[in-house]
């Protein structure tokens, strides 16, 4: 293949890609909106657990964290050191930030990712 036909090829699949991938947020929608519509028929007859021809649903519960006041949360994490409860991830944006004004976060280091620009042609 000629590298004009390489470039063409990404771009023809990636478009292909895409529309898969629109495809499955409409059907994440419809599944959010049948989810809802199935504990709301759930709740109404008082049931828990039910059954159709291909699958039976059962509804769980769990106490999920809801996050009201960031500065409390912090101020526990530091005084109990509990730095468990966050996700080993690091903010991109607020580290670049930093890292453009010539602080580098100690434990960390630059990483030069290199990635494709990808654009329809305007030739046609």
């Amino acid at each position: 293949m000629t590298l004009g036909e390489v470039i063409d090829n990404l771009y023809e699949t990636r478009a292909a890609r895409l529309t898969l991938s629109k495809q499955v947020e409409e059907l994440k929608q419809q599944e959010a909106v049948i989810r809802e519509e199935l504990l709301r028929m759930l709740n109404d007859v008082g049931l828990k657990k039910a059954s159709g021809e291909l699958a039976t649903v059962g509804v769980n519960t769990s106490i999920q964290p809801l996050t009201t006041d960031w500065v409390q949360i912090h101020r526990y994490i530091r005084n109990e050191d509990r730095f468990d409860l966050l996700q080993k991830r690091l903010a991109t944006f607020a580290w670049r930030e930093l890292y453009d004004t010539g602080i580098l976060v100690p434990g960390t280091e630059p990483f030069k990712e290199t990635d494709l620009s990808l654009t329809k042609s305007t030739r046609s």
